[in-house]
């Protein structure tokens, strides 16, 4: 009897990983398993200029990401639903709640968001770098005097100008405006004084500019401030998904239409730097 308990006991005990780890796996795959069964990839989104636009009136999207997920779904046999607006902060959050299945917008790859959800291969690369008001050369060259408690920065809470502002210049003083905030808000607190710089792409600078004349200006620097990949986010773990859109995407991108879909939303040289494709031309 005692052996026979031995054995029970030990039969438990070597299952319970086994099955626990069934029910990880399960959990890690559910949005792969939704995809798959139901054709429908569910997309969160975050409007953001030329990556993702939405019509104040109609709410009709437009932008690289639109195109790219219409592309996608096409090669993958499946349909994408834009389920939810999700600000950049809550991205985390969203996937991981199950609330959608992934991020179809472009958030940048900062490195603080990735410790907590996985992208997919990038279909761009955007260079971020530093505006001041066009009176105001204090930074030229010395992007290290921003760095210090009079120095004032416009960013928006759990975007990647946050993350920026508390890893490079932590001894500045942050103007924060809340998650969902439209991008252009940051230069406008520069324009208008609020704040001294801002960090953020062209697309972002060109929708202020037009209106705003003379005003604010790019900070000259050796190199861009950051450059970040634009990707399609999923849940940490969702290895299934993850490896399904990345087959996709380089599909995409290296039969040209990645590159055809940038060039029609490029409003300003130099706004989006291509992906390399995975093979060298002969021609």
């Amino acid at each position: 009897m005692k052996r026979l308990f031995t054995a029970v006991a030990l039969i438990a005990i070597l299952g319970m990983p086994i099955q626990s780890s069934r029910a990880d796996e399960t959990a890690a795959d559910a949005a792969y398993k939704h995809v798959t069964e139901q054709g429908i990839l569910r997309c969160g989104y975050a409007p953001w200029p030329d990556l993702l636009d939405v019509a104040p009136n109609t709410k009709q999207l437009s932008g690289v990401f639109y195109d790219y997920m219409n592309e996608l779904a096409r090669t993958m046999d499946i349909k994408v639903e834009w389920v939810a607006e999700v600000p950049f902060g809550e991205i985390p959050q969203a996937l991981n709640q199950g609330r959608v299945d992934a991020i179809c917008s472009g958030a940048w790859t900062n490195p603080v968001r990735g410790k907590f959800v996985d992208s997919i291969v990038p279909v761009a690369y955007q260079y971020i770098t530093i505006f001041a008001r066009a009176d105001d050369n204090r930074f030229d060259n010395h992007s290290d005097k921003i760095n210090a408690p009079e120095v004032k920065i416009s960013v928006i809470d759990g975007e990647s100008s946050s993350a920026i502002a508390l890893a490079s210049f932590p001894n500045a003083k942050t103007i924060a405006n809340p998650q969902g905030t439209d991008g252009t808000q940051m230069l406008m607190d520069v324009v208008t004084g609020k704040a001294d710089v801002a960090f953020t792409d062209l697309a972002t600078l060109d929708r202020i500019i037009k209106n705003n004349p003379g005003k604010i200006r790019q900070v000259k620097t050796d190199f861009p401030l950051q450059v970040f990949g634009t990707p399609i986010w999923v849940k940490k773990g969702e290895t299934k998904l993850k490896n399904s859109l990345d087959i996709a995407t380089m599909q995409l991108i290296n039969d040209g239409t990645i590159d055809r879909i940038l060039t029609k939303h490029e409003k300003v040289k130099g706004e989006f730097l291509r992906p390399t494709t995975a093979y060298q031309s002969f021609h």
